[in-house]
């Protein structure tokens, strides 16, 4: 039975790394949620085509989530402005965007490496047109990895992802919709549902 059907929400993962994608879907495998790898400030036509499948979301009735992973830096932390400006600009202002990882209470609970360690980093860093805003909101200039917490706390990477998507998850209509529908009708209703997918 498609988890998602009949239910009010509608739940996507975005992540900022195309690296973590796997790990990201290995741990959602029973979820059955779009995932979606943004890569930094995505082109127009990336973001069109995924707002347009939003579109349709939200013509079913349902209520879209993005649920956002990315890094925390300069660009990273304007990243949750540049997708609200995105949706908006493809009339989409009403979909709801939420930064789960990476955050500064993150870095501060499981003490994330704050400071890069190579070169590269750290003049691309410099070079950041957003670093001065950054800097006034956050005291200094530094970046913090996605993947860093995965690495030092995997268990509450884990944690945060499924429970990010839990919290929009109805179990009662799902155990109603098992209770009402047939395995003919609930193949009908897979077929449809993956018609319907548009990446």
């Amino acid at each position: 039975m498609p988890k998602w059907h009949k239910q009010p929400h509608y739940v996507e993962v975005w992540i900022e790394k195309q690296a973590l994608a796997d790990a990201v879907q290995s741990f959602l495998k029973d979820k059955q949620v779009v995932i979606v790898v943004n890569k930094g400030y995505a082109g127009w036509s990336f973001l069109y085509k995924n707002c347009n499948r939003l579109k349709k979301i939200k013509m079913q009735g349902k209520i879209p989530h993005i649920l956002y992973f990315g890094d925390f830096d300069p660009s990273g932390a304007d990243m949750d402005r540049h997708l609200s400006v995105a949706l908006s600009t493809f009339r989409l202002s009403s979909v709801d965007i939420n930064r789960i990882a990476i955050t500064p209470k993150q870095i501060q609970t499981y003490n994330l490496p704050t400071i890069p360690s190579d070169k590269e980093t750290l003049i691309k860093l410099d070079k950041d047109t957003r670093k001065s805003k950054f800097i006034s909101k956050y005291g200094n200039l530094y970046a913090v990895e996605l993947d860093a917490l995965l690495a030092i706390a995997p268990d509450e990477f884990e944690k945060l992802l499924v429970q990010s998507i839990d919290q929009y998850f109805d179990k009662t209509i799902y155990e109603q919709n098992l209770k009402q529908y047939s395995s003919n009708e609930m193949q009908k209703i897979i077929k449809t549902k993956i018609k319907n997918l548009d990446f």
